[in-house]
């Protein structure tokens, strides 16, 4: 008997947070409940367009997603999907995934994001066998606090808190765009208020900036004008985010890894690279 697919509006986030935790007990992160929650509102988890199968009351399989925009469309982000390790090999996943598909089609989604881990070949051939391209590769970089290398905040720049910066203000800055859990839309959407943005000054004008998320260590965004790289400024925000950091250790993720600045410039603070994911877009 094939076991029914079902949204997740009735299911606890402890009972998601169980299955998440063992389905994702080999990944290279691991969250407790109040991060696993942070992470679904930040990306922006939608229960009632999230699937899993259940056999005797445990969510066994699932995909979580999440809902916004995305590049203009009107996009579903696969937040996570996972399989218990006994019960892979039954093709639950790809049972959830036609499933959500479909679903997501009624409901005028326009294009599914997602990203996986490089060397999880089996999720990359699933992802490709239902039509998702490869669209970008990020590098994921963690160091604890005590052994990242911190230079000399520079007297050339003000640092200064400035909150969530406006999105127009700063994109004059990148290298790329941020990831889906990266973007502005994200890191107004969680409720804890542990977000916080610093900016650099050059005399009044802002020439950089960064956003924390200071109970977790994720620092979500850090850029420079190119004018001012090399200067200081640089380091200058990344001294003042581990400073307020509340968490052991600082996270980087979802960096592109064809963005050398970015690269070099943890590469000179020892904050080490962990692993590299793929972003893959399916048109709906």
């Amino acid at each position: 008997m094939v076991n029914p697919v079902k949204t997740l509006e009735q299911t606890s986030l402890d009972s998601i947070g169980h299955s998440f935790q063992e389905a994702f007990k080999d990944y290279p992160s691991r969250w407790d409940r109040h991060e696993l929650e942070t992470l679904l509102n930040r990306r922006g988890f939608k229960p009632e367009l999230s699937f899993g199968i259940f056999e005797e009351n445990e969510m066994v399989s699932f995909i979580l997603n999440g809902i916004g925009m995305f590049n203009g469309l009107k996009t579903a982000y696969d937040s996570g999907t996972g399989t218990l390790q006994k019960y892979q090999g039954r093709g639950y996943a790809s049972q959830i995934l036609r499933h959500a598909v479909l679903v997501l089609q009624e409901h005028g989604i326009q294009q599914y994001l997602l990203e996986v881990l490089k060397d999880n070949e089996p999720a990359i051939a699933l992802y490709r066998k239902m039509g998702f391209t490869i669209s970008r590769e990020f590098n994921y970089f963690r160091q604890d606090k005590e052994y990242i290398t911190r230079s000399a905040s520079s007297s050339e720049f003000r640092v200064a808190e400035i909150g969530i910066p406006d999105a127009e203000v700063v994109k004059p800055f990148w290298d790329f765009q941020p990831s889906w859990q990266n973007h502005f839309d994200a890191l107004t959407r969680p409720l804890s208020g542990t977000f916080l943005g610093f900016g650099a000054f050059k005399d009044q004008s802002l020439v950089g900036y960064c956003i924390i998320d200071i109970a977790s260590g994720d620092l979500s965004q850090i850029a420079v004008h190119r004018d001012f790289r090399r200067k200081g400024a640089g380091s200058s925000l990344l001294n003042t985010t581990l400073e307020h950091n509340q968490y052991p250790s600082l996270k980087v993720v979802n960096t592109e890894v064809h963005c050398t600045s970015i690269t070099g410039f943890m590469k000179s603070r020892n904050i080490q690279l962990q692993a590299k994911q793929l972003e893959m877009i399916c048109k709906l």
